[in-house]
C-alpha cells in the first residue's frame, strides 16, 4: 500500500466536502470510512487495520487520508512523524475558513456531540471557549502551519479556503488536481450538495443536560448509540435545534480577536492572500447568508 496524500483539515472547514469530491476522480481514493485517524488516536488499531481501508483502491489510484485531528494541537506531531515514517513523500492540501466562523462551527458541533467525551459546552461562546481550550489552539492556523511545515517542504503542501471552495468548486478542485498529479479535467458531480451542514446540529436542554451529567442516568445515555439518543430526546423535547446566529458578547469577542488576528494574518499573508480576506466578525454580523441556520453556507464544514 501507498498512501500518497494527507487531507489534515483544518477541521470544521470543509474537510468533509473536499473529500467527497475528490473521491469521485477515477485516479483518486479516499477511504469511505471517515476520518480513520489512524495516525493520531488509532494508531493501536494495528498497520493490518488501517491498511485494509485501502483495500479497494484500483492500481495506479492515488490514496490518501482525510482526518482533521491531525491537524489538531493534540496530535499533530506524532501524527506528521508517523505518517512519514512510512510513506516520506506524501502530499498534504489543507482547508482553512474564517477563524471566527469556524469557532462557531465547532461550538455548534461540540453542542450537538460534545457530550460522547464529557466536553460540556455552555450556552455562551466565550465561556466555553476558556473551558475547552483546544478549539481555540485549533484555530490557530499560522501555529499548526507551523509544525507542519517543520515535517512537510512547501511544495509539498496546498492551502485553499473554504470561501474559494464555496465561490469556484469546481476550479478549487482543479487546482487539488494538478497539485497531486492526476487530471484536472474531471467533471465532477454534485458540486451543489451540503455536506455536515450546520443548520442540523442539535443542542441539549437544560432537562437533557442534567440527565448526561446524573451518575444513574448518564451512565444508561452512555449505553444508547448517539443516532438513538437524538431521536428520542427531540420526540421528548430534550434535545433541539440548534437554530439561529451564535450569540457573542463584545468581551468574548475581544478576548478571541485579541488571541488569533496576529496568527490569522500570518497565515494570510503565507498562503498569498490580502490581509482583509476574512471579517473576523461572527456571522451573524454578516449580510451574505444563504439560508436562516445554515452558518457553514454552501460547504459544511
Amino acid at each position: 500500500m501507498q498512501l500518497d496524500f494527507l487531507i489534515p483539515g483544518f477541521s470544521k472547514c470543509g474537510t468533509t466536502s473536499l473529500c467527497k469530491f475528490l473521491m469521485q476522480h477515477p485516479q483518486i481514493y479516499i477511504p469511505q470510512v471517515k476520518e480513520p485517524n489512524y495516525f493520531a488516536h488509532r494508531y493501536g488499531m494495528g498497520w493490518d487495520w488501517y491498511q485494509k481501508l485501502f483495500e479497494p483502491a484500483k492500481p495506479g489510484q492515488m490514496c490518501g487520508d482525510g482526518s482533521t485531528c491531525y491537524t489538531s494541537s493534540e496530535y499533530e506531531y506524532r501524527a506528521y512523524q508517523r505518517a512519514l515514517d512510512r510513506f516520506p513523500d506524501m502530499k498534504v492540501i489543507l482547508i482553512a475558513r474564517d477563524p471566527i466562523g469556524r469557532l462557531e462551527s465547532s461550538f455548534r458541533y461540540m453542542h450537538h456531540i460534545g457530550h460522547k467525551w464529557k466536553a460540556w459546552a455552555s450556552d455562551c461562546i466565550g465561556e466555553t471557549l476558556k473551558t475547552l481550550p483546544n478549539m481555540m489552539r485549533d484555530t490557530m492556523y499560522w501555529q499548526r502551519l507551523i509544525c507542519l511545515r517543520s515535517y512537510f517542504p512547501d511544495e509539498r503542501i496546498h492551502i485553499l479556503f473554504l470561501e474559494d471552495f464555496n465561490a469556484d468548486s469546481a476550479g478549487e478542485l482543479a487546482k487539488c488536481c494538478r497539485f497531486l498529479g492526476v487530471s484536472d479535467d474531471f467533471q465532477f458531480e454534485g458540486l451543489d450538495h451540503v455536506y455536515n451542514s450546520g443548520s442540523r446540529t442539535l443542542k441539549d436542554t437544560p432537562g437533557m443536560r442534567w440527565l448526561r451529567q446524573a451518575p444513574i442516568t448518564g451512565s444508561i445515555c452512555n449505553l444508547i448509540p448517539t443516532r438513538y439518543q437524538n431521536l428520542i430526546g427531540m420526540k421528548l423535547g430534550l434535545r433541539k435545534g440548534f437554530t439561529g446566529p451564535v450569540t457573542w458578547n463584545q468581551q468574548s469577542l475581544d478576548w478571541v480577536l485579541e488571541r488569533i488576528a496576529e496568527d490569522s494574518q500570518r497565515f494570510l499573508e503565507y498562503a498569498g492572500k490580502a490581509p482583509g480576506f476574512w471579517s473576523l466578525q461572527p456571522e451573524a454580523l454578516e449580510t451574505a447568508q444563504n439560508e436562516p441556520g445554515n452558518v457553514n453556507r454552501k460547504f459544511a464544514a
